[in-house]
């Protein structure tokens, strides 16, 4: 299944990229990377850094928006400074400032091949939508990490982080006619993993860094969101396309505020049980809990 993942590593990110790497279910075609979790220097540092310590140094990374839209960007807290728990990526990377000209590039080579994956905030998709119309309809599935239907957020009272860093890029990509499925937080409160969890990975390696950077996840997920555990965002979405049968999918009419004092960034569902109500996104709401820890930890085992 070839991919393009974008992303801004970012813990939950990384161990996103873990499972794509090591499942054997991917040909991830590059990373690109966005400005959220941490400043666009910083989360492209972080991706190369994943890859080259996962043995994939011929994964191209590519960057992308350095800031949000029309909004002044602020950083997470949960990934802490270096954005990767304990884990420090080493040395400066140089930036490429091209991700959207190489999704196009990708896109229109082999449209209906490549899927998208997307992490972080969505500025990226938002810039590929704008600058080359009918790229994005080349893909063969866009994947989204963001929004919530019915919990409360994680960045605020009603937004979740990703919609909340770039509202109006959310927007403009949720507006635009192409078929796109959301990972929400219904999914992803419901999926919570425990440090016990990661000690099935066999290679001592791959083990050390998960728990590198699950451990200070797990604490700074108990101080900020009252939830004792790694909540799982990022690698729902990968598991979403390795495993989809593990989903509960709904679809929705959904549209994106940015203006509200209280509300910016809140994804807003119609869900008035009125006869032939539209729709225009599919949402997953649930992944088996059970079913995702499992495919996890044998999926990073796998090529081991």
């Amino acid at each position: 299944m070839d991919v393009i993942i974008d992303t801004d590593p970012g813990c939950d990110d990384a161990l996103a990229i873990m499972f794509a790497v090591r499942c054997g279910r991917f040909r991830i075609r590059a990373l690109t990377t966005v400005c959220g979790n941490g400043p666009i220097e910083l989360v492209t540092k972080n991706a190369r850094y994943v890859l080259d310590a996962l043995g994939k140094p011929e994964i191209p990374v590519f960057s992308g928006a350095k800031t949000p839209l029309n909004a002044q960007w602020q950083p997470a807290v949960v990934h802490g400074e270096s954005c990767l728990g304990r884990i420090v990526a080493p040395g400066e990377i140089e930036l490429t400032n091209d991700a959207v000209e190489r999704m196009n590039e990708f896109l229109c080579a082999e449209p209906g091949r490549i899927s998208i994956v997307a992490l972080g905030p969505l500025t990226n998709l938002a810039n590929l939508i704008e600058r080359f119309p009918g790229a994005i309809e080349k893909a063969k599935k866009v994947i989204i990490l963001g929004g919530a239907v019915r919990p409360p957020g994680n960045k605020g009272r009603v937004a979740e982080f990703n919609f909340w860093v770039d509202p109006e890029a959310a927007k403009r990509v949720i507006e635009h006619a192409f078929s796109k499925t959301l990972i929400t937080l219904d999914a992803c409160f419901q999926v919570v993993l425990q440090r016990e969890d990661f000690l099935g990975i066999r290679d001592e390696a791959s083990r050390t860094m998960a728990l590198d950077l699950m451990e200070p996840y797990i604490e700074a997920n108990e101080a900020e969101e009252g939830i004792r555990g790694a909540i799982m965002y990022d690698p729902l979405a990968l598991h979403f396309l390795v495993n989809p049968k593990a989903a509960t999918v709904v679809e929705h009419d959904v549209v994106v505020e940015t203006q509200g004092d209280f509300t910016r960034g809140m994804l807003v569902a119609d869900l008035r049980a009125v006869p032939n109500k539209k729709h225009n996104v599919s949402v997953v709401e649930r992944i088996d809990p059970a079913v995702f820890r499992a495919d996890l930890i044998q999926g990073i085992n796998q090529e081991l």
